[in-house]
């Protein structure tokens, strides 16, 4: 039960404080006023607020914006771990050089709308401040609102520069037989090929587990020579088997003599001289380096340094199979745009080309709103044929009916 406590103001006037025990027993204050009747009013006030199953806490809006993002909206804020760590990032970068020392309550539209100003006085991108503001910034206050931190939603309705839409380009049937060719192993033509007959994201397909399929023919085969259980990942990440070497030059080293030195000198290219004294870094005088230490670890007399391995449960790392395998497969390819996740929305055109009905293509992907899924409509080169193919299909049926 709630309170009241006599003590004496600065002038020696009697003030009352108003005290009041918040939904975990902890004594808290309702304010402090010149007369009992007052603070009586407050602290029964705010046992209401309590019993109503309210904070009531006034100094909750009193944390700067900093600190509860980072100590109490970021940790506790369901998202995946990639979002949450591009969150992070974005939060320190854009939203905490300028919102960070203010006081939650302090926080009103009119200083959403500065910060979309200095965004864009600063050279950020009309989608960066598009996805600062309705992505994190809407989510914080949001949140901020459900736990009584803020009376108002400060970042509702204000507007941010206009981002200019980005036509998809999908790749074709034929660029994608380019790309699965161009895979180094099969377990790796069948984890793209499952990505694009899936439509699934890269978390997604990464931690698909063998109790998770139906199994086709392909992955029956797969899973059989993997000895996978029901429990194991169905694509898994396997270390190289050893460090990568660098490739030495071949041929004859180019005739003449390198660059003079700091001391006027010029050395022979293809020689440890001009690789050291000259520090040329031609193919050819790395290539003599090269040797020359391969040379020394193979009689013992320099250790190699030991490979460096990866710290993973097994789940492919993304920027792994970026940087070592996808992204070697489509600069070789000519297609160096190609993301994995634009196997994603290949799956999606390419189903709606071939006339899938929209809703199942939204279900598929797991869309939200139909409209997300419309954006891959006539995506395709070939997309206005196939809708004229489907109509002469249509008709001839009726005429034939007629008929």
């Amino acid at each position: 039960m709630g309170f009241s406590r006599k003590r004496t103001g600065r002038d020696g006037k009697p003030r009352y404080t108003a005290y009041y025990l918040d939904i975990r027993g902890q004594e808290r204050s309702a304010g402090t006023f010149s007369n009992k009747k007052d603070a009586n009013d407050a602290w029964k006030s705010a046992e209401a607020s309590v019993r109503a199953g309210k904070q009531g806490d006034p100094r909750r809006g009193k944390q700067t914006f900093e600190a509860y993002v980072l100590d109490k909206w970021l940790p506790h804020h369901l998202l995946e771990p990639g979002v949450s760590s591009n969150y992070a990032g974005q939060i320190r970068k854009h939203l905490i050089p300028f919102f960070g020392p203010m006081k939650m309550r302090d926080i009103m539209p009119e200083h959403v709308r500065e910060w979309v100003t200095a965004m864009k006085a600063k050279g950020a991108s009309a989608r960066t401040i598009e996805y600062c503001k309705r992505s994190i910034l809407n989510a914080i206050f949001t949140t901020a609102m459900e736990d009584e931190v803020v009376t108002i939603h400060p970042s509702h309705g204000v507007k941010t520069p206009p981002v200019p839409e980005k036509p998809r380009r999908i790749i074709t049937a034929a660029q994608f037989d380019r790309l699965y060719q161009a895979l180094p192993d099969a377990d790796t033509q069948l984890l793209i090929e499952t990505a694009i007959e899936s439509g699934m994201r890269w978390g997604e397909l990464t931690e698909v587990r063998v109790r998770d399929l139906d199994f086709e023919t392909k992955i029956r085969v797969h899973v059989t020579a993997k000895e996978l259980g029901d429990d194991d990942l169905l694509f898994t990440y396997q270390p190289p088997q050893k460090a990568a070497t660098r490739r030495r030059a071949t041929g004859t080293p180019p005739p003449g003599m390198t660059e003079p030195n700091e001391n006027g000198r010029r050395y022979r290219h293809g020689t440890l001289t001009a690789y050291n004294a000259a520090q040329c870094r031609c193919e050819h005088c790395r290539g003599a380096y090269t040797g020359y230490r391969a040379a020394r670890r193979a009689v013992g007399k320099d250790e190699p340094r030991v490979p460096r391995a990866r710290d993973t449960d097994g789940h492919i790392p993304a920027d792994w199979f970026h940087h070592q395998v996808w992204g070697p497969v489509r600069k070789a390819c000519g297609l160096s745009n190609v993301r994995v996740h634009d196997l994603r929305h290949a799956h999606a055109s390419w189903l709606l080309a071939g006339g899938a009905d929209l809703q199942v293509v939204k279900e598929r992907l797991g869309h939200a709103s139909i409209a997300t899924t419309e954006r891959y409509l006539h995506t395709l080169p070939t997309a206005d044929e196939t809708a004229l193919d489907a109509l002469s299909r249509i008709r001839n049926q009726q005429m034939a009916r007629s008929a």
